[in-house]
């Protein structure tokens, strides 16, 4: 089950005082101080930048990401979480070739037979037949180096 929301931040700061002031700090710009709480929350609000936080939920883990852009939030929102709904969502994570094909031979190099109810019998490959693949992907692909997949 996923569900999830977009988060608006604001980027910059406001401190208490001894006095029982407040003060706002935002990059690039002069701290301002304020009597009333509100006001200072209301002044960092409408002049801080602001940053739109994206969380989708995946089977009780959260998923985060953030954009400068309201649009570009709710966009990537909307993609991934009817992916998500759907059931195709992927989550991407950072390989080397080397690590993609040692995958992509676990998965695809299966020798077998099909029955007629369309059931795979899976045979285990002799290492003999397995070694020259696995030579010639990695004469083949690794010669120009590690490589990072996305």
């Amino acid at each position: 089950m996923a569900h999830g929301t977009i988060v608006t931040g604001t980027l910059g700061t406001m401190q208490s005082q001894k006095e029982g002031t407040f003060v706002v700090i935002i990059r690039g710009k002069q701290p301002k101080h304020f009597a009333k709480r509100e006001d200072a929350q209301a002044y960092l609000e409408k002049h801080g930048e602001k940053r739109y936080h994206t969380v989708i939920r995946i089977n009780g883990k959260q998923h985060w990401k953030m954009f400068e852009r309201k649009k570009d939030a709710e966009d990537y929102f909307d993609r991934n979480s009817t992916d998500v709904r759907d059931g195709t969502y992927r989550e991407i994570k950072k390989a080397t070739f080397g690590q993609y094909i040692e995958q992509w031979k676990a998965i695809y190099l299966i020798v077998g037979t099909i029955d007629e109810n369309g059931s795979l019998t899976a045979k285990r490959l002799k290492p003999s037949t397995i070694r020259p693949l696995s030579f010639s992907s990695h004469r083949n692909i690794t010669a120009s180096g590690p490589w990072t997949c996305r």
